[in-house]
């Protein structure tokens, strides 16, 4: 209900384009960019990152040590999903709206297999529908954390994007160790933390990467 009335409020601006709204999350917000995008079709397009997986694993698995059987996190209040449907499933929903999974090789919430075997589910459906150019998966080198470069070029592509506008919006400072995986509260507490990303923004600055930004 509140990302509903958000994209109602939204609609209202005058700056706002209500047909290119997209949702973008990290960690979190991958999880909802998973699952409310999905059934609130004003939003174009959503990207997962840092979040993507195969969840009935992640949530239940006793032979990985980043699995919740193993982390401070708090009980997951999602009845019989197990038996009914993962991300995959959820992400069809998404079709034929865009649809992109961010991952890093050393991000601890899961494993490249895993991420990989899941979203092959969500490639073979768009292929069908003669859509594989509307979805797409990025690995890069790094830990817990927004790239910010095939995800950028495919906002860009999607919501149709001046370059300059989009280059401007979001800038990273990439100064960060791109070997050490960068956890959350949630995540395990036995990673380390990396460095901090810098978000430059036309207005200013802002040190907090999981902050969420409006792109014009």
């Amino acid at each position: 209900g509140q990302h509903d009335q958000i994209l109602r409020w939204l609609e209202t601006l005058p700056m706002v384009d209500g047909k290119r709204i997209g949702f973008y999350g990290l960690s979190y917000g991958g999880e909802t960019a998973v699952r409310v995008p999905a059934i609130l079709e004003r939003y174009a397009l959503s990207i997962c990152s840092g979040d993507f997986n195969n969840w009935t694993q992640k949530v239940a698995a006793t032979d990985q040590r980043f699995s919740f059987m193993y982390t401070i996190e708090w009980e997951m209040p999602y009845f019989d999903m197990g038996s009914t449907f993962d991300y995959a499933e959820m992400t069809y929903l998404m079709v034929p709206r865009p649809f992109m999974v961010e991952r890093g090789h050393h991000d601890r919430v899961g494993q490249d297999q895993w991420v990989a075997h899941e979203y092959a589910k969500v490639r073979w459906l768009y292929t069908q529908f003669d859509l594989a150019d509307k979805t797409e998966i990025e690995y890069f080198n790094g830990g817990h954390t927004i790239s910010g470069k095939g995800t950028f070029k495919f906002l860009r592509e999607h919501l149709n994007l001046p370059e300059r506008n989009a280059q401007a919006a979001v800038r990273i400072n990439d100064n960060r160790d791109a070997s050490i995986p960068r956890t959350g509260s949630h995540r395990s507490a036995t990673e380390a933390p990396m460095k901090p990303i810098q978000t430059d923004l036309q207005s200013g600055s802002q040190s907090d990467p999981f902050n969420s930004r409006l792109l014009e």
